[in-house]
């Protein structure tokens, strides 16, 4: 029985220490950064598309160069 009671005030403890941690998280500085770095990670996910797209198009490119050099000799 006492091992139990010390485990269940163990627990109202930790609980109350997470809790207390959690209020002290800047919430609005957070959201604000959260919403700044999703904003940076589309830009760097449309800035990949695009170089995405140039790479296949160069290799195309190439291929087609390569293709006709192979064919004239």
């Amino acid at each position: 029985m006492e091992l139990s009671a010390l485990r269940r005030r163990l627990g109202e403890l930790t609980g109350k220490e997470v809790l207390a941690d959690v209020e002290k998280a800047p919430g609005a500085a957070a959201n604000a950064r959260v919403a700044e770095l999703e904003h940076v990670l589309f830009d760097v996910q449309e800035a990949l598309a695009r170089t995405t797209e140039e790479l296949g198009a160069a290799r195309q490119i190439n291929r087609e160069l390569m293709g006709r050099v192979n064919r004239r000799r």
